[in-house]
């Protein structure tokens, strides 16, 4: 029943908002009363907070699989790149978890941090196989390259064009790996 409740939280939580959903939406959803559903999350903040740790938990497994899947250093670090624009938690959630949230601000957090180092061993890969220009800034190239990500991902959500986040995603990735202007020099 936890699970249910869970899931139909994270239906109401993308509809209203972290604050403005009810634990009485949420009882209505399940056909159950607001004291049962107390029964399986003492408080709204619990509940919240569950979603967010089953959530990124899942992000995190899909995310090691998706770049064990792959083949060498610059695969990986493709569809790590590609992952790393996706998420369950949205750019509007997010930042309401920024906001008022700040215990599962930490949780988010961590989750970046997990994922910017494994892409930074990626880097780190490509560099000691001379595959990436030693004179790169491994620090300030993965700073610029999640920012890009994340602001392109943000841009796309408010403009309403969720559904090419993907080929944007991929543009950037030719850009920042093979880069704009030919060399004829």
């Amino acid at each position: 029943m936890k699970d249910r409740v869970m899931q139909i939280t994270r239906k109401e939580i993308s509809r209203f908002g972290l604050r403005r959903f009810t634990m009485d939406d949420v009882a209505a959803q399940l056909g159950i009363s607001k004291k049962t559903l107390y029964k399986f999350f003492a408080s709204k903040s619990e509940l919240i907070h569950d979603v967010l740790i089953s959530d990124l938990q899942k992000d995190k497994e899909q995310f090691m699989q998706a770049i064990a899947n792959e083949g060498n250093w610059f695969d990986k670090l493709s569809t790590a790149l590609s992952f790393s624009g996706k998420s369950r938690i949205s750019n509007d959630i997010l930042q309401e978890v920024q906001l008022y949230f700040p215990e599962e601000e930490k949780l988010v957090n961590d989750f970046l941090v997990f994922q910017k180092e494994q892409i930074y061993q990626l880097f780190e890969a490509g560099l000691a196989k001379g595959e990436i220009e030693p004179w790169f800034d491994l620090d300030k190239l993965l700073i610029i390259i999640m920012e890009i990500l994340r602001i392109s991902s943000k841009q796309m959500s408010e403009n309403g064009v969720s559904d090419q986040s993907g080929d944007m995603q991929e543009e950037i990735k030719k850009l920042i790996f093979f880069g704009l202007i030919k060399r004829t020099w």
